[in-house]
């Protein structure tokens, strides 16, 4: 079903999951950039306090998702779906490898 609609709106499904693995692999890749743009979307006096964390998540990652999907849909025109959907979860295994890196590494300058 959800298949169906997809194809539909003229997603192939192997697209959604590029998509989103790029959008892991950018967000552990840029976590201190992020970090840093919703803390700063937390000090703008016009979000009220109930909407501070929610507004600054969703607008914090927003211009991810956009890279993530510029950057599928520019991986899948030059190589086709499955060399996109290899090198998002190739993308994703590194970047996760960056951020435990980079944690560990704030934990030793901490002590």
């Amino acid at each position: 079903m959800l298949t169906n609609w997809l194809e539909w709106i003229g997603f192939h499904p192997a697209t959604v999951v590029g998509i989103g693995f790029w959008g892991l692999a950018l967000y552990w890749g840029f976590a201190p950039l992020n970090e840093k743009l919703v803390e700063k979307l937390l000090s703008l006096p016009w979000l009220g306090f109930d909407q501070m964390g929610l507004l600054s998540g969703l607008l914090g990652i927003l211009p991810l998702l956009a890279l993530a999907i510029f950057t599928e849909s520019l991986m899948e025109w030059t190589l086709g779906c499955s060399w996109a959907v290899s090198g998002s979860v190739i993308a994703s295994m590194a970047g996760g490898i960056y951020e435990l890196g980079r944690r560990d590494s704030q934990s030793h300058s901490e002590k």
